[in-house]
């Protein structure tokens, strides 16, 4: 939790004293796994088996994305993480899918192809 007192509004429209890039979001850290299989049905004819997940240990990321300049300089929630980075990325229906963006919950998906 961050101390909204540590915080307050530029004068004049001048430059602060905070440094590029000292307010990040949480680490992200996704572990995905893909593994395929491929059978030879015939000489011509393929079929591929994959079965795919993403952040298979289901570990959570938060954000800061959704509510930290919108509550900044005292406002309640300031600092607060409420929601993760899948979401963040998400924000009113742009930018990639929760389930498949980075942060999101655990997801799987089964493929199956034939080549011919």
């Amino acid at each position: 939790m961050l101390n909204p007192a540590a915080f307050a509004a530029p004068t004049s429209n001048l430059p602060g004293n905070l440094v590029r890039n000292s307010l990040r979001d949480f680490g992200a850290a996704q572990t995905d796994l893909a593994v395929r299989r491929r059978v030879n049905l015939t000489e011509r004819v393929k079929l591929d088996f994959r079965v795919e997940y993403f952040n298979l240990f289901n570990h959570p990321m938060f954000s800061f994305a959704g509510n930290f300049w919108a509550t900044a300089w005292g406002f309640p929630g300031f600092g607060e993480a409420s929601q993760t980075l899948g979401n963040a990325f998400y924000s009113g229906g742009n930018g990639q899918s929760p389930p498949y963006a980075m942060g999101g919950n655990r997801s799987g998906q089964l493929t199956l192809k034939l080549s011919f």
